[in-house]
């Protein structure tokens, strides 16, 4: 049976052929409660691919958190993460779009938030830096396999200067 044959329940072959691209979102779709690919995903995702299309995963997580899915996958690594903000092929590299908050508008909101019982928690790309630890947030490392950084946000050191 072809990769054809066996999609054809959900669209014909003409217009599989023209698809190009099939885009799956992660949390709640391709990823069960626990955060993992189930078997029938991964076959899924493979099937599509094997039909001819390119697979590009979309996620609000960070490019980091996918890396182990796309291996289980064995697809391309095009990523939509961050919710929107980046478009980056994991494997090369290569960044087809990035977008970020200007350093003056995040100066401004980390003075209206100084003193605030609030946890500020900014992501660098791979990166996460929070003001203060919070259960949830380490909950969400732990689950996603990532590691935390607490710090004066007002003057990360290295490469991750801000506003010193």
């Amino acid at each position: 049976m072809s990769q054809f044959d066996q999609l054809q329940h959900l669209v014909s072959e003409k217009q599989l052929r023209s698809f190009k691209m099939a885009a799956f979102d992660m949390d709640g779709t391709l990823l069960n409660r626990d955060h993992q690919l189930s078997t029938r995903a991964i076959a899924s995702v493979k099937l599509v691919a094997a039909a001819g299309l390119t697979v590009l995963l979309a996620t609000g997580r960070m490019t980091c958190a996918v890396k182990n899915h796309l291996e289980k996958l064995g697809t391309p690594g095009l990523v939509v993460s961050h919710n929107g903000v980046l478009v980056k092929d994991v494997k090369t590299g290569e960044v087809f779009h990035h977008e970020t908050v200007p350093k003056n508008l995040v100066a401004k909101l980390l003075d209206l938030l100084d003193g605030k019982e609030t946890v500020v928690h900014l992501n660098f790309d791979d990166d996460i830096y929070l003001t203060v630890s919070n259960p949830y947030s380490d909950q969400y490392s732990q689950e996603l396999g990532f590691s935390l950084t607490y710090a004066d946000l007002k003057c990360l050191e290295g490469n991750r200067q801000l506003f010193c």
